[in-house]
């Protein structure tokens, strides 16, 4: 059966539409559509009196188009859409998604299989943003968009998706949208992205002057993304927090997404801790000051113990000038460590008694580190403060949630009149003794272990039990301050 129209004309409450066009074999798989469209100044909000699900969204704006449409179905690569589109404050409402869509004037130009994007601006969930770019090939789209913003508010932006009210009996035939789960290739049994992501190449940029994301406010961001069929090979990100400046680039295989392969090479700069507490789910972090880290990791995700196996690389990170605060295992830690014999006898005034209303300051704490199969490797730790300096080393496990540390405590005898202490008890600064502290055990309550080392180096294999590692390096930094 074949249809043809010529030169239908009608008036939606003043607006002219006109539609001009065959659809041919309807009803066979070699159908084809070729029409022409035109509508001038249509009230979106009267077409949606038409269909139901469109009343339901509020759609919304004015809408002007000339558009000619092919489309064959037996060979969709052949579909062409030629003219031009234009919207002004277009608009619509998801209320289960809580997205709600404003102000959308769009100056849409389409050629062939080409759609190019010479303007646009929309408010989504009251934040605007404008899109600039073009999209091409139906059947295996490709993107290349740059989204740009004056204040970017992705608290606003993605909100939690509002969940649907529990049904006592699923309607007949429908399921359950909470239970939906990504597609599962039959073959392999293995969650993968939609058909159209599996397709899909996008060059994606996003600019914007400033924003928020979790009560954190950040400025300067750029993010560029080169996306292809189911990878994400390679993004590149900056923003700056305060005085400090967070960059990352890496890549993410999502083409089996219960184990996605990613990089991640992180270069920090003086990040202000506190700042991306509530990012992290926290109030308050044991330590704080400006954060400097860089390095390269690589894993794949999965279960937890299969994303701690995987990850392989390397961080050096240093904090600091800050001050370390009895919070959580900090604080049960400290406790611990002060009590011990070889710790306390060294340290007058309130400088552990003071710890909950004032912390210890220090100047840097630092620690260059790798991942190797589950364990991370400290291969030099470094904690310097007016009160003392400690050099430790050792392995944390952890899948098994188990560490191995030891160090190399060194009192310092400065005078703190903000904290009212003097850290040497009563000893001339030639006789004062070195602590060594092995720390070893499950994460959650590891034995603290501590004994004197009256030198350091390679005196300390002699002095006290022979340990694992003997502290060269951290014995030569020392000998330099007595």
């Amino acid at each position: 059966m074949n249809i043809t129209a010529r030169n239908i004309m009608a008036r939606v409450n003043q607006a002219p539409v006109r539609l001009s066009g065959n659809v041919l074999r309807i009803g066979s798989p070699e159908m084809i559509v070729s029409a022409s469209a035109h509508a001038g100044k249509l009230d979106l909000s009267h077409l949606a009196e038409l269909l139901p699900a469109l009343k339901e969204m509020k759609l919304a704006g004015i809408l002007d188009m000339d558009l000619d449409v092919h489309i064959p179905y037996s060979a969709p690569a052949k579909s062409r859409l030629n003219g031009t589109v234009s919207t002004r404050d277009a608009g619509f409402q998801l209320p289960s998604s809580n997205l709600a869509v404003a102000r959308g004037n769009l100056n849409l130009a389409l050629s062939g299989k080409r759609a190019n994007i010479k303007s646009m601006t929309v408010q989504i969930n009251d934040q605007q943003v404008a899109l600039a770019g073009h999209l091409s090939n139906p059947v295996e789209p490709n993107i290349k968009m740059l989204v740009t913003s004056t204040d970017l508010n992705l608290d606003r932006l993605l909100p939690p998706a509002t969940a649907a009210k529990p049904s006592a009996a699923p309607a007949k035939g429908k399921e359950d949208q909470r239970s939906k789960k990504p597609a599962t290739d039959k073959k392999s049994g293995k969650a993968e992205l939609p058909p159209v992501a599996r397709k899909l190449t996008a060059d994606l940029q996003v600019q914007a002057d400033r924003g928020q994301y979790k009560g954190m406010q950040f400025e300067k961001l750029k993010l560029d993304l080169l996306y292809k069929r189911g990878v994400v090979e390679r993004y590149d990100a900056n923003f700056n927090i305060g005085k400090g400046h967070i960059a990352t680039k890496g890549s993410a295989d999502l083409r089996n997404l219960d184990h996605v392969r990613f990089t991640v090479d992180p270069n920090i700069r003086a990040l202000p801790l506190e700042a991306v507490a509530p990012v992290l789910g926290v109030e308050k972090l044991p330590p704080n000051g400006p954060l400097t880290l860089k390095g390269q990791l690589r894993g794949r995700t999965g279960s937890a113990r299969e994303i701690l196996g995987s990850l392989n690389g390397n961080l050096d990170a240093s904090l600091g000038p800050g001050n370390l605060t009895r919070i959580g295992k900090a604080r049960e830690f400290i406790a611990k460590l002060s009590s011990m014999a070889h710790i306390s006898s060294l340290f007058s005034g309130r400088l552990f008694k003071d710890l909950s209303n004032r912390g210890i300051p220090f100047q840097t704490i630092s620690a260059q580190s790798s991942f190797d199969k589950g364990s991370l490797v400290l291969s030099k730790s470094q904690f310097d403060s007016d009160a003392m300096k400690v050099d430790g080393q050792g392995t944390i496990d952890l899948i098994n949630q188990k560490l191995k540390i030891e160090a190399l405590l060194v009192p310092l005898a400065k005078v703190d009149d903000a904290l009212h202490y003097v850290p040497i008890v009563g000893k001339a600064l030639e006789d004062v003794t070195k602590v060594r502290i092995d720390v070893a055990g499950p994460l959650e309550d590891p034995e603290i272990h501590t004994a004197e080392a009256r030198e350091i180096g390679t005196s300390l294999e002699t002095e006290v039990e022979t340990p694992e590692t003997v502290f060269e390096e951290a014995g030569k930094d020392l000998k330099k301050i007595f």
